[in-house]
């Protein structure tokens, strides 16, 4: 099973273009195949949303050997820190919720005067629209809601109702030490619900694990 998915993925990096064995392959699949997936999780909530690595352009210049950040870890610098100092360098001097990915203030200055920044609201191009909002579907696909109705497993999306769908998620675990396991879980679910200041789409995999034992216990 090893070497037929490592041939899956060698076929379709090279589909691409890209070097099988690329010390960043795995990034260069992640990006064709499933940053479009990952990007637009919000869109069944919101039309709207600012996801940088779907502009080809902008992969291409952050991976460029010109790039100084072309090979970053998650906490190295890299060419989104570029985007936000060039964007507001007061915002990109704020303290983050990580330390690591936080940036020296004389380090912003000096960058945003190396990159020739920061940018003016008259130096950015108009950004172009085609076709109607309104004709777009938005929301969860219509086929999914019937499925999910037929077997009496459709919820509104209120937190009162998520926290009993978690609960008899977790229920219906039977195995002693699989049932040990989701404990932790089903709290963090529990508390992620019960926080008025936290948004669905803050609440990450917790929820939506349980969510998924009930309909597989169904």
């Amino acid at each position: 099973m090893a070497a037929a998915v490592g041939q899956e993925v060698e076929t379709a990096l090279a589909a691409y273009g890209v070097d099988p064995y690329s010390d960043i392959g795995s990034e260069w699949h992640y990006l064709y195949y499933r940053n479009a997936l990952h990007s637009g999780r919000f869109s069944v909530t919101s039309m709207t949303g600012l996801r940088p690595f779907m502009s080809r352009e902008l992969v291409r210049l952050s991976r460029s050997e010109r790039a100084p950040y072309s090979k970053p870890t998650k906490a190295d610098l890299s060419v989104i820190n570029e985007m936000l100092l060039l964007l507001s360098p007061d915002a990109a001097a704020f303290e983050f919720d990580d330390r690591a990915k936080n940036m020296d203030h004389d380090f912003v200055r000096t960058r945003v005067r190396e990159l020739g920044g920061p940018i003016g609201l008259g130096e950015i191009p108009e950004y172009r629209t085609y076709g109607d909002p309104a004709s777009v579907n938005s929301g969860f696909a219509q086929p999914l809601a019937r499925l999910v109705s037929d077997v009496g497993l459709w919820h509104r999306a209120t937190r009162e109702q998520l926290t009993e769908a978690c609960r008899d998620g977790f229920d219906g675990i039977t195995v002693p030490e699989i049932r040990e396991a989701y404990e932790p879980v089903l709290r963090e679910a529990e508390a992620k619900l019960g926080d008025e200041g936290l948004s669905f789409m803050q609440m990450r995999g917790s929820v939506g694990k349980l969510l998924t034992l009930g309909l597989a216990n169904s």
